[in-house]
């Protein structure tokens, strides 16, 4: 196995443990693996990297996984994940359009 060199501040640890973490679901399940490797970024949550299953919108325009945007509001979190910004509130609301495609596990 080849050691690889994690840069901290450029935020290599995550990347190294998220390509970690893919590679361990990947060997559970093949068709994970194809799924997640081919969907449109479109359908990925962004805190989570995986396909959405219940996407909703936030107030700052962004889809993000149920799960994963409640569980960043649940850790006192409320800022934009993706932003940083400040939130006026932390209201969801479904996106039906992301629904409608189908493209859920």
């Amino acid at each position: 196995m080849q050691a690889r060199t994690v840069h901290w501040k450029s935020g290599g640890h995550k990347e190294v443990c998220a390509s970690q973490d893919d590679q361990l679901e990947a060997a559970m399940d093949p068709d994970e693996e194809l799924l997640n490797k081919h969907a449109p970024k479109g359908f990925l949550d962004p805190i989570s990297l995986e396909i959405m299953n219940d996407p909703v919108m936030c107030v700052d325009g962004n889809t993000y996984d149920r799960p994963s945007i409640e569980g960043w509001f649940n850790t006192g979190h409320s800022t934009s994940p993706l932003t940083g910004l400040e939130l006026e509130m932390t209201s969801l609301f479904p996106n039906i359009c992301k629904r409608k495609t189908g493209y859920q596990r």
